[in-house]
């Protein structure tokens, strides 16, 4: 027996290295499946499937919608992007942000037991007293949290019944456990995840509008009335605005979670299907980059269907202008609602004239829509034109081709640039090879197909941006501690230690106690990435798809040309707060390694 397709859901934290371990074992257990068609897919991202395909209406009007989901071991999110269309379908959606941190109620506990241990002062050697006063505790979790969060400083007391051996009599076994103990044990097990919570919300609340943003919040660790309010109690989100799985009713979080992945791939595209659902390709410009210039809040159309019942794709040749070399810069950017959303901005049509802009009227795509696909890199001095054209990997046009729904697709983009006395143009072509990600729910480069460095090549080109192209990039790039950005204000004007955070924490005190070790709990492993910002400074490595050597992976020979010239940068969607109210978020193309 083999199956189509099989989605795991795993925690966020969970990159390529858990699930290289993992493949072997779904070989012996499925000996028969396509690896390619296996797929792994973080808990936050399985929840907003399930909850995008299944409850809707729970998400009332909202556009920008937080995921969060709090494991026993580790916190993921996601931030989701929501188009509704006609009543009665599916909306359009799109991942724009994503994330992991280590931590969790069970990583509480783990101190909790270290905690006992250390306490005990009679002989355990299988360890039945210390699981029995483990498991008392966890039973009581609940309860003690509540009394931490009502101030109640009076100690804990654990016992266990055991039968004294000698004496033929009962004897009982005290553990004790201060207030200050088990709150240090509480904020080492999730001081990351709430941490990067109260980041995320802050981020949406400051580049969102209260009429469009929403969060949804899951999973074991918010169950306790102390967790709740140490990532809710000072949030910026108003309460209406929050909905907790457990208080609408939503029951085994593992199963809808699990449902969540496989309407990722019951809903799952080809990229032909999600060119022709409507999607339009781009160029966005920045000038002036030596002297540090802005990129335009607007792109260039390049490709897009001719029509919403049209099987036509419609090119746009563009030409701009690069002063000196490096003055210019372009990225390839998509539009993945176009047709949907109607016709161009009439505004910014023809816009011939300005430094670097085309010579040829064309539409604009408004940047809010957008997510990154490509970047190009610094241009040379001189006139750029730039095609952009679909095709498939045997270099025919990928639109019209018999078979293109299973056919490896390309974004051939072609650059020809005429200089001083150059008595021909000097041509370069690149070939994109594209895949669709069921769980972002869009298309992207797969760089792991193209050149070798290719990968390297785009994490190079997005660190080097300077300054960066939209605002979460500057977030992403902030040091610990830093202030988060606010729009048209200088981070360092508003830097506010984020390391106190804890200290903001409902009954987390300062503890001054001479008999309390500070190290009697085990820190994390400082050798083991703790999964914050695992993927987040990176281009989007593929996940999915076609092994290595396989001939569908190779680029069409008639295309190949010369690269060694191309850069490119990974894609975020990016929000603009004129429309729905963010600020131009840039959907990275990056996953895990």
């Amino acid at each position: 027996m083999t199956y189509d397709e099989i989605a795991f859901c795993v925690p966020g934290s969970w990159g390529k290295p858990f699930q290289d371990q993992l493949r072997p074992l779904i070989k012996e257990a499925f000996p028969r499946q396509d690896m390619n068609q296996v797929y792994f897919l973080s808990e936050s991202i399985a929840l907003a499937h399930y909850t995008i395909s299944n409850e809707l209406h729970q998400l009332s009007n909202w556009s920008l919608v937080l995921f969060l989901d709090f494991g026993g071991h580790s916190m993921s999110f996601s931030l989701f992007l929501i188009e509704r269309q006609n009543s009665g379908t599916l909306p359009s959606f799109v991942e724009v942000d994503s994330g992991s941190a280590a931590g969790g109620s069970s990583m509480w506990e783990h101190h909790i037991s270290d905690l006992i241990a250390g306490k005990l002062k009679v002989p355990d050697p299988d360890g039945t007293i210390l699981l029995a006063l483990k498991k008392q505790f966890c039973r009581e979790k609940v309860d003690i949290s509540q009394r931490i969060l009502d101030g109640d400083r009076r100690t804990k007391y654990l016992y266990y019944l055991m039968e004294g051996s000698l004496i033929g009599n009962n004897n009982m076994v005290f553990v004790n456990l201060s207030y200050e103990e088990i709150l240090v044990c509480f904020n080492r097990g999730l001081h990351e995840p709430i941490q990067l919570a109260k980041k995320k919300l802050r981020e949406l609340a400051q580049y969102a509008t209260s009429e469009s943003i929403g969060v949804v919040v899951a999973g074991g660790s918010m169950r306790t009335e102390h967790a709740k309010a140490a990532v809710f109690g000072d949030s910026p989100i108003p309460e209406d605005r929050i909905q907790h799985a457990k208080r609408i009713g939503w029951s085994y979080m593992s199963m809808c979670n699990a449902r969540g992945a496989a309407n990722s791939l019951t809903n799952k595209t080809t990229v032909m299907q999600f060119i022709e659902n409507g999607a339009a390709i781009g160029v966005q410009k920045r000038t002036n980059s030596l002297l540090g210039g802005e990129w335009e809040n607007a792109a260039y159309i390049a490709l897009h269907k001719a029509g919403s019942e049209e099987h036509e794709l419609r090119s746009h040749g563009l030409k701009f202008y690069s002063r000196q070399h490096g003055d210019l810069e372009l990225k390839i950017v998509i539009d993945h609602a176009y047709i949907r959303r109607g016709q161009p901005d009439q505004a910014r049509i023809g816009s011939a004239g300005r430094p670097g802009a085309p010579t040829t009227p064309c539409g604009m795509l408004k940047i809010e829509h957008c997510y990154d696909l490509y970047h190009l890199g610094p241009l040379k001095a001189g006139t750029i034109t730039l095609d952009v054209s679909l095709r498939n990997n045997y270099g025919l046009d990928g639109w019209t081709s018999s078979g293109a729904e299973r056919d490896q697709l390309y974004l051939c983009v072609t650059t020809s640039r005429l200089h001083g006395c150059m008595k021909a143009p000097e041509v370069q072509e690149i070939d994109l090879p594209l895949y669709f990600d069921p769980g972002q729910n869009c298309i992207h480069v797969d760089l792991e197909a193209m050149h070798e460095g290719a990968w390297e090549e785009q994490q190079q080109r997005r660190a080097a941006i300077h300054p960066p192209s939209n605002i979460l990039a500057t977030m992403e790039n902030e040091e610990p501690g830093q202030a988060l950005p606010t729009p048209h204000v200088s981070s360092e004007a508003n830097n506010d230690d984020d390391s106190d955070d804890m200290g903001d924490m409902p009954g987390n005190i300062d503890i001054d106690n001479e008999d309390i070790d500070p190290d009697y709990c085990p820190t994390n492993d400082p050798n083991q990435d703790d999964g914050v910002g695992w993927w987040q400074s990176r281009p989007r490595r593929r996940r999915f798809g076609l092994d290595e050597g396989d001939p569908e992976r190779e680029r069409p020979p008639s295309r190949r040309r010369q690269t060694s010239n191309t850069n490119g940068l990974g894609g975020r969607v990016q929000v603009n707060p004129e429309s729905l109210g963010y600020q131009m978020y840039n959907v990275r193309n990056s996953r895990h390694p």
